[in-house]
């Protein structure tokens, strides 16, 4: 259990700051554009993707 309750509070503390991290990214995005990229982002972390520094 103690396990569990480390790895979930490890999952809240890291950020999703794509935006924040590779602003270049979005620069170019329309609205639209920017929600459907970080809509994809996410799902992918959800999934266990983790960007690499």
């Amino acid at each position: 259990m103690t396990r569990l309750k480390d790895v979930r509070s490890t999952e809240v503390t890291d950020a999703f700051d794509i935006e924040e991290r590779w602003p270049e990214l979005f620069d170019q995005l329309d609205e639209s554009q920017r929600r459907a990229v970080l809509q994809v982002l996410a799902a992918d972390r959800h999934e266990g993707w983790a960007p690499e520094p």
